[in-house]
């Protein structure tokens, strides 16, 4: 049988062919389902309209659009196209199922039908573009565009706000479309709302209209200016930074409008982040606050004056307390204070003041457990988002608990602070100090023994010198075992011997334990997160090691002379070596233990005088406890 040509391709196909395999034209015509545009089947809508070629399917889906568009949500349009042979249109109908929007895909089949017909709807709109110019923060406009068929038929469809749906918005919709049917014209009403957009900005906008008559974008576009302060001394303001520069020239006039909220409120009717959050500040600190938070100040540094705090309490009385907020640099400070235990009640939620601030804290005795510590803690948000802690101890009340804190607690720590002081200092005291400051001395003092025939006081050498006699009641032969002979007139070259060997023993404690200082300071600013302060720790540190070593250097000279006495009523004060070296270190140590025993009791019967004494050795056994993981000694030496 001789093959048909497609009259559009020109490509053979076989004879029993009704349309061309390659591109779907019609092979014939004049034939059932081949001639011109007829179907092979009538096909009919819900409505009852029929359909016998493909114009008047074209046309009726023009029609009954929205039914159109439910037959081929469901899959008729398939079924039917599949049933007479158009596999090409099938698939297209196939395609146009999976599009988002159902307008589009039905759009997309009518278009892709063999109609002779094209005289259909056509999409309009006016105005094409919406350039809104520019608009108030806060400000709200109608919007009238029009949609109009510039064909024939029943143009149907759907509106949509595809982009700036924040502020602009279909009246009488809420999902930002609307369906659209017109065989002339439609007016939509559009909503402008600036009412949270950010002023001093563009906005863009676009509406997709999507119909049987075409697809069309209409693109909007809208400036946002700001609303200017309406309130004195900073009326007319339209910019953040213009009311920043205003404020820092009249601070006092801002306070009140900071309090009661008027420049919070101009920035959210601007659409503007209000750059202070939580509580404000209030008098000057609200300004120093706005200023900070606006990134046009840097913060202070600011610190509590102690890190912790303990109070021992008695049933039924309540307990207050404070500790003061600072900065050394000449700013306003200001914090949010808050406590997380139900026993510490904060009585200055909020506090601020020029340099430094007072917190105040109230402790409810009652809800404190009898005998035992509670630990509470104080976090201060200060300048720029600074956390800071305060540490809170109470001790209940109770029997026992009284007991250990008025005389084991303070006995057990001045004992043992003195016992470890005194034998720390054993090496750089006992065992070489004393040793290289008396032949320093011996060489200044003048004598009539040669200073190379004159013996070594070095390792126990200088326990033979009458300390006694040289600190309280020099003599001309103080010195005469190793001098030679004085006369009266030369009674000072003991107590140059003496002022010497002082001078002489301070500096060696001094160069073997300033450094203590140092690295504490260091330690205490690295623990507290300012590491950038650690060069000012370290000078401050080593100036506070240097005092405090000649201090103890100092004390433990004079108290030594227990020791030397002890030593001089065993008959010992005038033997020397090694061994009567090591039974020295063991006197001394023993000497201070019993000293620091006394000093515990007599700060014991002190009362809050003494306790308050007491409190700087607690902290420094009870950290330094904590620091090795001991926590429950540290918690015994913890301040009571």
């Amino acid at each position: 049988m001789p093959a048909l040509m497609c009259p559009r391709c020109h490509r053979p196909n076989p004879d029993v062919a009704v349309f061309c395999h390659h591109d779907g034209t019609e092979l014939r015509s004049g034939q059932p389902g081949g001639g011109g545009t007829k179907l092979l089947k009538e096909f009919a809508f819900p409505s009852g309209k029929r359909c016998t070629t493909f114009d008047d399917l074209a046309q009726a889906c023009q029609d009954d659009w929205t039914g159109a568009r439910d037959l081929l949500r469901k899959g008729t349009f398939v079924k039917f196209f599949s049933s007479v042979g158009r596999m090409d249109l099938a698939r297209v109908a196939q395609e146009s199922m999976g599009q988002a929007n159902p307008d589009i895909g039905l759009s997309n089949l009518v278009s892709s039908m063999p109609v002779s017909r094209t005289e259909g709807p056509r999409l309009d709109l006016q105005p094409r573009r919406l350039i809104l110019g520019t608009m108030q923060a806060g400000e709200s406009r109608p919007v009238t565009l029009t949609v109009s068929n510039q064909g024939q038929g029943m143009l149907q469809g759907t509106l949509t706000i595809t982009e700036g749906g924040e502020w602009l918005r279909i009246q009488g919709s809420s999902n930002g479309q609307c369906s659209v049917q017109t065989a002339r014209e439609q007016q939509v009403q559009l909503q402008v709302d600036t009412r949270g957009l950010a002023a001093g900005q563009p906005y863009g906008a676009r509406l997709t209209v999507v119909t049987n008559g075409g697809v069309v974008e209409l693109p909007a576009r809208l400036e946002v200016a700001a609303q200017p302060f309406p309130r004195a001394p900073f009326q007319g303001v339209r910019a953040q930074r213009e009311l920043a520069e205003r404020m820092r020239a009249q601070p006092k006039a801002a306070v009140p409008l900071l309090e009661s909220g008027e420049i919070a409120r101009w920035f959210e009717t601007n659409g503007w982040n209000y750059p202070v959050r939580g509580v404000p500040a209030k008098g000057v600190a609200g300004v120093q606050q706005f200023f900070e938070n606006m990134g046009l100040s840097r913060p202070p540094t600011v610190e509590l004056s102690q890190a912790e705090a303990f109070h021992a309490c008695t049933p039924g009385q309540p307990i207050r307390g404070q500790v003061t907020l600072k900065t050394a640099a000449k700013k306003w400070v200001y914090g949010n204070v808050e406590s997380d235990a139900p026993w510490l009640r904060v009585l200055t939620p909020s506090v601020s003041g020029a340099q430094q601030a007072q917190i105040g804290y109230e402790i409810d005795a009652r809800k404190v457990p009898a005998g035992g510590i509670a630990e509470a803690h104080l976090t201060v948000s200060a300048n720029g988002g600074q956390q800071l802690t305060l540490r809170v101890l109470a001790q209940g009340e109770g029997q026992k608990s009284q007991f250990t804190r008025k005389l084991i607690q303070p006995v057990i720590t001045c004992t043992l602070v003195f016992f470890l002081v005194r034998l720390a200092l054993v090496p750089v005291l006992d065992v070489f100090g004393r040793g290289a400051a008396a032949n320093a001395a011996l060489a200044r003092a003048p004598g009539e023994i040669p200073l190379d025939k004159r013996e070594s006081l070095a390792w126990g050498g200088w326990l033979k010198l009458p300390w006694q006699e040289i600190y309280l009641n020099p003599k001309p032969e103080s010195l005469k075992e190793v001098l030679g002979d004085a006369t009266p007139a030369q009674l000072d070259r003991s107590r140059g011997f003496r002022d010497y060997f002082t001078g002489y023993v301070l500096r060696v404690i001094i160069g073997c334990t300033w450094w203590l200082g140092a690295v504490a300071g260091v330690f205490v600013l690295w623990r507290r997160g300012n590491v950038t302060d650690a060069p000012w720790g370290l000078l401050a540190g080593a100036a506070a090691g240097i005092v405090v070593s000649a201090t103890v250097g100092s004390v433990v000279l004079v108290g030594d002379l227990g020791p030397h006495l002890v030593f001089d009523v065993a008959g010992k004060g005038k033997e020397a070596g090694i061994v009567m070296l090591l039974l020295w270190a063991v006197v001394a140590v023993v000497w201070w233990s019993i000293l620091g025993f006394v000093c515990g009791v007599v700060l014991t019967l002190l009362g809050p005088l003494g306790r308050s004494l007491l409190y700087p050795l607690q902290g420094v056994l009870s950290g330094a406890c904590r620091l090795v993981g001991l926590a429950r000694l540290g918690d015994f030496f913890s301040p009571v």
